[in-house]
């Protein structure tokens, strides 16, 4: 008997490479009137064999009633139905709404703008950065300052000097 052979493709899928069933050495001994092969009718029909949906038992347009609508979405007569009347967008809401939309930019987060115009105005009116003295919970007084490369500094406050 000859074995049967199960290769990969590069993917690492398995497949049984196809073969004519009379290349298969002792098969028909094995099978010996178990199938009728080649097939030579198919449902009691003979040469080149096309099946309905009868010939399976399935249903076939004439089997599904034909049923009156009397009314869609509370509309009676000759319907004709809106995107709203089935819970969607028109084509107008729908363009406005893409038109209107906020692009992801990556990177970035959306947020609520909760810094108000008013804030916004007081920030634009300092000229420069500024210097703040600031007490420490003990008492001592020191200035923090902010380097133009963006470092923090702390000096030891002198009284009656700038800051």
């Amino acid at each position: 008997m000859t074995d049967i052979v199960q290769l990969n493709y590069p993917s690492g899928d398995h497949f049984y490479p196809k073969t004519h069933a009379q290349a298969i050495e002792g098969l028909s001994e094995e099978i010996s009137g178990q199938i009728n092969y080649p097939v030579t009718s198919v449902n009691g029909k003979n040469g080149d064999v096309r099946l309905t949906a009868a010939d399976i038992g399935a249903a076939t347009p004439g089997d599904i009633p034909d049923v009156t609508v009397t009314s869609v979405n509370d509309k009676t007569g000759a319907v004709n139905l809106s995107a709203g009347d089935v819970g969607a967008y028109s084509r107008n809401e729908t363009d406005n709404l893409l038109e209107n939309k906020v692009d992801k930019i990556e990177g970035k987060q959306l947020s609520t703008e909760d810094y108000t115009t008013e804030e916004k105005d007081q920030v634009t009116k300092i000229v420069d950065k500024q210097d703040r003295v600031l007490v420490s919970p003990n008492g001592s007084k020191f200035i923090l300052s902010v380097a133009d490369d963006g470092t923090l500094n702390a000096e030891p406050y002198v009284e009656g000097s700038e800051a």
